[in-house]
């Protein structure tokens, strides 16, 4: 399955990477989820150039004021974050395993009672 054609440049290069990490995110009941993911890069890197050329805190006059890319950088990184999640994906970017080890299950609190 091919990106969406709606996805900008840097969101298919989010896609193409995911994919060949893990095939089976362009399935078709995640394929959807996959270009939000993607277009969530898209959206924090833009957010990102912005902040990075006129950067976090400006001034206008006697005013302070933080720069408004800064609050999607927040909504875009929780986004990628959620997504990742919901696709088996740690946060950085490695495929999660199918099944948490016993060590993780308890310190999650999934562990029986005996």
């Amino acid at each position: 399955m091919k990106a969406p054609n709606w996805l900008g440049e840097v969101a298919r290069k989010k896609w193409r990477e995911l994919v060949k990490l893990k095939p089976s995110l362009a399935s078709d009941e995640t394929a959807d989820t996959l270009a939000l993911l993607a277009q969530a890069w898209e959206n924090y890197f833009a957010a990102q150039k912005l902040v990075s050329s006129a950067g976090q805190i400006s001034k206008s006059g006697d005013r302070w004021f933080v720069n408004p890319a800064c609050a999607v950088l927040e909504t875009e990184r929780k986004a990628i974050v959620r997504l990742s999640k919901s696709l088996g994906l740690n946060p950085d970017g490695t495929a999660a395993a199918e099944e948490s080890s016993p060590f993780q299950r308890l310190i999650d609190g999934n562990v029986e009672k005996r």
